[in-house]
């Protein structure tokens, strides 16, 4: 028994080694995305797995950041972007520099941390980074970027951190749709970027040219950096990808200056915290994140896609079908849990406002059979919370649809009303937020939900 369980332990160690020695792999997974189940790949990458990776604290970080919604902030420590607590980011934002001041001082002396430290203040950005929305197309990215005989590894991580799930997402600099090309390198790599056309917002095309972009330029200069440092690289390594990705954010000449400023013995993990800590022209704080960005969403993902033989894009509908597995009594409680995950699922754009009111109907009905007493499934200041969400994401359509929705359920309701005569006001309907201001003046007190 105890060789068995020795060779045993020999063979899972072999099998173990073999494979953070191939360093990643292609998974394809069923996938159900609320109405059907769609096959898609992901890299999964095992060396992100290994504790240089796992252990720094940037990467726990950033993993929180992509995970906690714009409503909370995190005060962190700058140089090591270790998190200490939340705070309400609006509560955050009334203060003065001089009043925030104070208050990180009181941090500094509640954690023990050197006065000469600085801190900073980052919102979540979980409604950015998208990353249910990005899983079709990282699956496409994925098989255009090997077509063209480059890392797969570099669609998917592109597609999660410029612009996730967002074709037509313009920047400040001026790169534009999924792959965040600007125009020169765009029309570099034979796409046309003019007054009329602009092909950096169809998949296909910009996926060709950043493909190229990586393959022409940013892999060749990332060795060439290596060669001029002395260093010796492997173009497999995880270190060496994010390097190369550092290229296709800043630039070579401001990576270079970084790296030439850092004057690094060896590569690895070391020569990338290096940059994390480096600045030079251009190279400063955004580009530091970069690559620390790049690890946390590539390991948010990768356990979104790992967390069961079929991957949820609805939370909502995970939720369901576990409930229907369940004895009445903890169904009831499953299902109230639906109706937030539901929430949720159509804030982050997962499903749409129509299939959201049939979710809840469904519930509804199920919660009837098994409890009347639990029938009410969601209130008015329920549905104008999300509305308003829906709102901020800039989504007013969707925001509309659920106002509308929570007037028909709700009808004389102050609240509901003053929501979509804002709404309508935004979208430059002046009859409709005319409508809803008469309404609203004639209820001025709001309705019980």
């Amino acid at each position: 028994m105890v060789k068995t369980k020795g060779f045993i332990f020999c063979i899972c160690a072999l099998l173990y080694c073999s494979l953070i020695s191939a360093q990643q792999t292609i998974v394809t997974k069923p996938v159900h995305d609320g109405s059907q189940i769609t096959q898609y790949s992901y890299v999964q990458s095992y060396e992100l797995m290994l504790k240089d990776y796992q252990q720094l604290p940037q990467l726990k970080f950033w993993c929180d950041v992509v995970q906690c919604v714009s409503d909370s902030s995190i005060i962190n420590i700058a140089s090591s972007r270790t998190g200490l607590y939340k705070v309400c980011t609006a509560q955050w934002q009334l203060q003065t520099e001089a009043q925030k001041l104070v208050y990180k001082d009181s941090v500094k002396k509640f954690f023990q941390i050197d006065s000469l430290s600085s801190l900073y203040v980052t919102a979540g950005k979980r409604e950015f980074y998208e990353f249910k929305k990005a899983a079709p197309l990282i699956s496409d990215g994925i098989k255009a970027f090997k077509k063209n005989g480059v890392d797969p590894w570099y669609a998917q991580a592109i597609l999660l951190i410029e612009s996730p799930g967002k074709l037509h997402a313009v920047s400040s600099a001026g790169a534009r749709g999924p792959f965040q090309l600007m125009p020169e390198v765009a029309r570099a790599f034979g796409l046309k970027v003019n007054r009329k056309v602009d092909e950096r917002t169809n998949f296909e095309r910009s996926a060709m040219a950043a493909s190229k972009f990586i393959k022409v330029n940013c892999i060749p200069f990332s060795k060439r950096l290596c060669e001029s440092s002395g260093i010796t690289y492997n173009e497999n390594d995880l270190w060496f990808k994010l390097l190369t990705m550092h290229i296709y954010n800043a630039g070579f000449g401001n990576v270079k200056a970084a790296v030439d400023k850092l004057c690094p013995g060896t590569g690895g993990v070391e020569l990338i915290k290096g940059l994390w800590q480096t600045e030079a022209a251009q190279f400063k704080n955004q580009s530091q994140n970069y690559s620390q960005i790049v690890l946390a969403c590539m390991n948010q993902y990768q356990k979104m896609m790992h967390q069961s033989d079929t991957v949820f894009l609805s939370d909502g509908d995970a939720l369901m079908t576990a409930a229907s597995k369940l004895p009445p009594a903890l169904k009831v409680i499953t299902l109230k849990k639906c109706i937030k995950a539901y929430e949720l699922d159509l804030i982050d754009g997962i499903i749409t406002a129509d299939q959201f009111k049939g979710k809840l109907e469904c519930i509804q009905n199920e919660m009837q059979y098994y409890s009347k007493a639990e029938a009410s499934t969601i209130t008015a200041m329920d549905l104008n919370r999300v509305g308003n969400k829906l709102m901020s994401k800039r989504n007013m359509k969707e925001a509309i649809e659920i106002f509308k929705y929570n007037e028909n359920l709700y009808p004389e309701n102050k609240m509901v009303y003053d929501s979509l005569q804002t709404a309508y006001t935004i979208v430059g309907n002046k009859a409709m937020a005319k409508k809803y201001a008469l309404l609203s003046s004639k209820n001025p007190s709001v309705s019980k939900p």
